[in-house]
Parts: structure tokens; C-alpha cells; sequence
């Protein structure tokens, strides 16, 4: 490993309480190959998880997964998701997410629709503009993030094992309401 990896190689050593004691060890060793960007990502990540909410966060991520086909991101995000302490998210939240915003109701529906947008339109209705206020740009970031980061580690084998029911997206939105 060069000198300008080891930004990625301290990331990696660090305990981050929100990863629920996953690390995305393939996702670091991808980000290796360019480590300057690399670092520059994962700092964008670290700046997410302490101002966005982990709620908000987990949904975007899992949805960005479910659009972009990364069955590594799905599988690290649903055991991530499950084992959060504050804004508990649960296995038919997860099951949901993969359902789409259809599939929710109240401020939650809101933001899949707005996640929604922007992974598909790659900008908000203004409908969604209106529906999110002040969380608009955050939202936009995170979503931006957590697709760069399907979109990369599409083609990686997940690391996380599966979780009962919610192995694939397929999977979880099958046994909704079951």
C-alpha cells in the first residue's frame, strides 16, 4: 500500500458505532485503487452519518441498492439497519424499502418518493421539494452518496450474510405483509 492509501487504511481501523460493527472491507479495498478519491468518499460518508438522521440514511441506502441492483450494499445495510438502537428500523420497514414508497405512509413515504426521484428523474418533483422543507439537501447528498457507492460495488459478492426473509430485494418485498 502507497502513502496516499493510508488515509483509507486509518478509515479503515476506525470504530464507527452507526456501522453496528460491519466493515466494508471490499468497499476499502476497491476505494484503494484511487485512494484519493477514495478518502474524499468515505469523508463524504463520515460528514452524512453526523448530520443526517440514521433512519433517513438507511432508507436512502437500502433504496439505492434496490435501484442500482448491489446486493453488496442490501445485504451490509440490512443487518446495519436492523441493528441501530435509535430510530429502529424493523425487518417490514426493510421489506417496504424494497417495495417502494407505495408501500409506506406518512413523512417515511415522503422520503421514499423523494429518494425515488432522484435516483430515477436525478432531481426532485416539486412535489417532493415541497414535502421534504428543509431536509432537501441532505437528502439529494445522501442519495448522490449511497448510489456512487451502489454503482461501484455492484459487481462485488456481499459480505454481509443474508438476513431471514430479506436476502435479496426480491426477497423482502415478496414477503411483505406476511
Amino acid at each position: 500500500m502507497n502513502d496516499l492509501a493510508d488515509p483509507l487504511a486509518r478509515r479503515r481501523a476506525v470504530d464507527r458505532p452507526e456501522w453496528r460493527g460491519l466493515v466494508p472491507e471490499a468497499l476499502f479495498t476497491r476505494l484503494s485503487a484511487e485512494p484519493v478519491v477514495g478518502d474524499a468518499l468515505c469523508g463524504l460518508g463520515d460528514a452524512l452519518l453526523r448530520t443526517a438522521r440514521g433512519r433517513m440514511l438507511e432508507f436512502v441506502a437500502l433504496r439505492s441498492s434496490v435501484a442500482r441492483g448491489c446486493l453488496y450494499m442490501w445485504r451490509g445495510h440490512c443487518q446495519i439497519a436492523l441493528r441501530r438502537t435509535d430510530d429502529r428500523i424493523t425487518p417490514d420497514d426493510i421489506r417496504r424499502v424494497a417495495a417502494g414508497p407505495a408501500a409506506f405512509s406518512g413523512r417515511d413515504a415522503v422520503f421514499m418518493e423523494a429518494i425515488d426521484d432522484l435516483l430515477g428523474e436525478r432531481r426532485l418533483s416539486a412535489s417532493s421539494r415541497r414535502a421534504v422543507g428543509d431536509g432537501e439537501l441532505i437528502l439529494t447528498i445522501a442519495t448522490l452518496f449511497y448510489e456512487t457507492v451502489a454503482i461501484v460495488m455492484g459487481d462485488v459478492a456481499p459480505e454481509a450474510g443474508p438476513v431471514d426473509g430479506l436476502e435479496t430485494p426480491a426477497a423482502a418485498a415478496g414477503s411483505l405483509g406476511r
